[in-house]
């Protein structure tokens, strides 16, 4: 992504006398985004890191600093810059990539679960509009492995629909903790052509006629769902009403016949 998409702003909340800059914050976001469930702390560790190798200012040792920038980041900044992003993608498929030269569009059902009580919307990135943020941010993040996909394809003529995502996102995962190592334009060349090939190498089976359907494969254990605070719960013995009442309690025996 080119870096006049995030320029340094001159005042306000990401200005150049602030710790995190507009840039430092965004791709701090995103590097968190990409870990799928890392924390504050280990986000603001791994902004530490990188500032430590490109010899600029250290950011506090604190995750609420990182959490108040982030909760500042501009909402129509990051629209642009997904916009953006969509824009030279689409320029980039060719026919080829299309299914029967038609632009499929699929529509699935996702479950969202946020906080919603007052006093979990008072915790400092627990607001709605952060919620906004977070998902701008996984939907950027989702469109800009798609688009090292799309370039990984290009580059090693292999089709597109066979790439795997998942697998493309830990190479993507990988390939950034290298990057920060590297001490040369040479260096991060090699380490970018080397994911592309990686990429371009974990080919999906073709499995024509593979049916997969909805199911839940894991039994549920019998356990109360905690619908109130650890403080206020009331354990349920195993052996009591729910525990017996449930699949997993003990069957009542017929007699035998006399």
């Amino acid at each position: 992504m080119p870096h006049y998409r995030l320029p340094q702003q001159e005042e306000g909340p990401h200005s150049p006398n602030r710790c995190w800059n507009l840039a430092l914050t965004f791709w701090t976001f995103r590097w968190q985004i990409a870990q799928a469930g890392a924390s504050g702390r280990e986000a603001s560790d791994q902004a530490r890191n990188l500032c430590q190798v490109q010899k600029r200012p250290l950011p506090p040792d604190k995750t609420s600093p990182y959490c108040q920038a982030r909760g500042q980041l501009p909402l129509e900044r990051l629209d642009d810059i997904h916009q953006a992003l969509l824009t030279e993608a689409q320029a980039a498929v060719a026919t080829k990539d299309l299914w029967c030269g038609l632009r499929v569009h699929l529509v699935d059902g996702s479950t969202l679960t946020a906080p919603d009580t007052p006093e979990n919307q008072a915790l400092s990135c627990k607001t709605p509009e952060n919620l906004e943020r977070e998902i701008r941010l996984h939907l950027l993040m989702h469109n800009l492995v798609r688009r090292v996909m799309l370039q990984a394809a290009r580059r090693h003529r292999v089709p597109l629909n066979r790439l795997s995502f998942a697998g493309a996102l830990a190479a993507a995962r990988r390939c950034g903790e290298a990057l920060l190592q590297a001490r040369s334009q040479r260096q991060r060349q090699e380490l970018l052509d080397e994911l592309f090939r990686g990429i371009a190498a974990d080919l999906l089976p073709d499995r024509p006629g593979r049916r997969e359907p909805r199911a839940v494969k894991r039994r549920p254990k019998p356990y109360p769902r905690l619908m109130c605070h650890r403080s206020k719960f009331k354990e349920i013995q195993h052996q009591n009403r729910y525990y017996k009442s449930s699949p997993y309690g003990e069957k009542p025996r017929k007699s035998p016949r006399a």
